[in-house]
């Protein structure tokens, strides 16, 4: 079955709508790495007190 093409068209947008676009992608982009740097730091400390908790049992 073939599917059905679509008509959209794309609306262009303003410089103003574009800029808005580009800071909101901007800003979830820095948020994503934030978070990954947070998650990062938080496995880390977790993985060296583990760590150290071990050690000290030995």
């Amino acid at each position: 079955m073939k599917k059905p093409q679509d008509t959209r068209v794309p609306i262009p947008l303003t410089a103003e709508e574009n800029q808005k676009l580009q800071q909101f992608a901007d800003d979830e982009y820095r948020s994503k790495q934030s978070m990954a740097g947070i998650i990062y730091r938080l496995g880390m400390k977790t993985y060296l007190n583990s760590r150290e908790i071990n050690h000290q049992g030995q």
